[in-house]
């Protein structure tokens, strides 16, 4: 989603789906901020890795790796920012009480 692009294949195949994240190269992913580049590649190294024992044991689990992410990109309010992102880019008229938040990386 934050690329745009679909980084795994769709497959309700079990063995192809576990095939396609043994060999996905997370080096393709490139982003302009260099601490988003890291946490997430280190997010995704975890929660796609083929052996189970590296992965993360619960959803709550990545839930807290991707809640440090958004923390160190002084994101303090996620939700907030979805909507602030949906509004700015006009994805949607609605309005939404938001707190304002910098949730764009190039205008630090």
């Amino acid at each position: 989603l934050i690329t745009g692009k679909q980084f795994l294949p769709k497959s309700k195949n079990y063995d192809m789906a576990l095939d396609a994240m043994r060999e996905k190269n997370l080096e393709e992913l490139n982003f302009l901020d260099k601490n988003l580049q890291k946490g997430i590649r280190k997010i995704l190294k975890k929660s796609l890795s083929y052996n189970r024992i590296f992965r993360y044991s619960t959803a709550r689990d990545m839930l807290i790796s991707c809640s440090k992410l958004l923390r160190l990109l002084k994101i303090d309010h996620p939700r907030f920012a979805i909507a602030q992102f949906l509004f700015d880019k006009k994805l949607t008229d609605q309005k939404f009480e938001i707190i304002k938040q910098n949730i764009y990386l190039n205008d630090h």
